[in-house]
C-alpha cells in the first residue's frame, strides 16, 4: 500500500523500519468497482458482527488483525475473502521504537 502525497510529511525517517499501522473500523468499507487498488486490500472474513445500521468484520490481513464497519446489508460471511477499501489519508502509524505517532 502507498502512502497518500498528503500525509508522507516525515514518514521519510520510517524507511525500511517496522511500523504499526491503524485505522479506523469507520474509515473501512467494501471496495467498490472503480476504487483505486492502491487503497484496496483483500482479506479474509473470521468474523461477522452485526450491530443494527451496521456491520462489524473481523479479518486478516496476512497474519495482522484488523477490523471494518461495513454496510449492514451486507452479504459477506465467514472464510469469505474480500476486499476492503481503506480511507488512507484517516491511517495512522506507530514507530514502535520511539513510541513516536505519524498523523
Amino acid at each position: 500500500m502507498r502512502i497518500p502525497p498528503e500525509r508522507t510529511g516525515d514518514v521519510k525517517a520510517l524507511v525500511d523500519r517496522k511500523v504499526i499501522f491503524r485505522i479506523r473500523p469507520e474509515d473501512i468499507r467494501e471496495a467498490l468497482p472503480g476504487d483505486p487498488p492502491e487503497r484496496t486490500v483483500e482479506v479474509v472474513v473470521e468474523v461477522v458482527e452485526p450491530i443494527g445500521a451496521e456491520v462489524l468484520l473481523d479479518v486478516k490481513v496476512g497474519p495482522d488483525p484488523l477490523t471494518a464497519s461495513v454496510d449492514a446489508h451486507t452479504m459477506v460471511r465467514p472464510n469469505q475473502k474480500v476486499k476492503l477499501f481503506l480511507r488512507l489519508e484517516k491511517m495512522h502509524l506507530f514507530d514502535p521504537e520511539t513510541e513516536r505517532a505519524f498523523f
